[in-house]
């Protein structure tokens, strides 16, 4: 039941936020030439789909539970990303923006996005933090 959970949350939290929002939002914004960088998105989306799937594996089975705040893990997990990056989740997916800019040459548009997710990431902790 807890892979069953933690796979809902990857499709509604993790699909809709790296993948079908920038989608629906890259066809407005001036645009960039990235030229021979752009071969790097599909190793960027690569890259951050694989360690998006990580984490969640070992949050349903090494910890025991989901990464949404409503069922959390039973046991704290310290292994993989986790070892290295206090939330990789949040790493993964910006990689995966970067790869939607790199790919879209969208700049408006993606750096807006790659602009409110990196001050997300920053002071995510710090919010967490306050009581």
């Amino acid at each position: 039941m807890t892979a069953l959970k933690s796979l809902l949350f990857l499709i509604v939290a993790a699909g809709l936020g790296a993948g079908y929002i920038p989608f629906v939002l890259l066809p407005s914004g001036p645009q960039v030439p990235t030229g021979r960088f752009a071969y790097l998105a599909f190793p960027l989306w690569l890259l951050g789909g694989g360690s998006i799937l990580w984490c969640f594996w070992d949050f349903t089975f090494t910890g025991h539970g989901t990464p949404a705040p409503i069922d959390p893990p039973k046991a704290l997990v310290a292994t993989g990303f986790y070892r290295y990056v206090r939330n990789p989740i949040y790493v993964s997916v910006l990689t995966i923006l970067i790869g939607h800019f790199l790919c879209s040459e969208q700049f408006g548009c993606s750096y807006t996005r790659l602009r409110s997710s990196w001050c997300f990431i920053c002071l995510s902790p710090c919010m967490k933090n306050r009581r």
